[in-house]
């Protein structure tokens, strides 16, 4: 059960991160796309914990959700503006690698064992990683030095909630509230910014929004099948699965906007992908 709950989470992920290229191409800003976002998964989260009677508040729930909700807000936003200045499919792929560190917090701070494949994999990705700033295809070369910045703070916001999760699992603490806290954390964060620059933009135009609400409702879907998982499978499969979302946001990217990879990227790309496959068996 747990193995379908990782893949419907990586289907999940990989439609959301999606929508946030859709936004680039079709001339939406990240702010909007990331309110209508926050919106509906606070939504659904909060319907959610409604439904299934799971309100639960303590100190050690607040902080989670807070600090979850500080790293998904970094990540979120620091992804959607990569995906403006660098191919979406690569972006997504590195951004979720933060994998490997999931990977050595179940080492380190679970005692889980790495097996000689995980080990393989962890340094396949980092080879990928690090391979990426040397692209010698001037005219396809990711150009603009922030895109390293902002998917690197989006790798840490990712582990912050992935990893973030598997803590408050380990802790035995009620994960339905801290997902619905870290999004209403986001929806502040964005209703705020939206609010303080509305007189600085004239345009009315809510593209963003509109696809930020469907983002958003993929997010809360993946959000809550990674929650389940966690519960009765092992950390250290799960994550690289729902981490692999860079193929469907790839795979899309390529047939509905005919997307380019270098020869270089397409390596990395390649390599990241077998890094992913390979820490997934045990």
């Amino acid at each position: 059960m747990w193995l379908f709950l990782a893949f419907l989470c990586f289907l999940f992920n990989g439609l959301s991160a999606f929508f946030f290229k859709i936004n680039t191409m079709k001339g939406g800003t990240s702010e909007k796309l990331l309110f209508g976002f926050y919106l509906s998964g606070s939504l659904g989260s909060g319907l959610y914990l409604l439904y299934t009677q799971t309100w639960d508040w303590n100190w050690n729930i607040l902080v989670a959700g807070s600090i979850i909700g500080i790293g998904t807000t970094l990540g979120n936003l620091l992804y959607s503006k990569s995906v403006y200045i660098g191919p979406a499919g690569l972006t997504a792929t590195v951004a979720h690698s933060h994998v490997i560190l999931i990977v050595f917090m179940s080492i380190f701070l679970y005692s889980e064992f790495l097996n000689w494949f995980e080990g393989l994999a962890i340094l396949l990705i980092i080879v990928a990683i690090l391979l990426l700033p040397f692209d010698p295809n001037q005219k396809l070369r990711i150009q603009n030095n922030l895109w390293y910045l902002f998917v690197g703070v989006a790798f840490i916001g990712f582990f912050i909630r992935n990893g973030g999760l598997k803590i408050t699992e380990e802790m035995h603490l009620n994960n339905n509230p801290i997902i619905f806290l870290s999004y209403v954390f986001g929806l502040i964060w964005f209703s705020t910014t939206l609010w303080l620059g509305r007189e600085k933009k004239q345009q009315v135009k809510t593209t963003g929004i509109f696809f930020g609400i469907f983002a958003g409702i993929l997010s809360f879907g993946m959000m809550q099948t990674l929650a389940a998982a966690l519960k009765i499978g092992p950390a250290s499969i799960i994550s690289p699965i729902a981490s692999s979302n860079g193929v469907i946001v790839a795979g899309l990217s390529y047939l509905m906007y005919k997307e380019k990879f270098s020869k270089f990227q397409f390596v990395s790309f390649i390599v990241l992908l077998i890094g992913i496959i390979l820490i997934n068996i045990d």
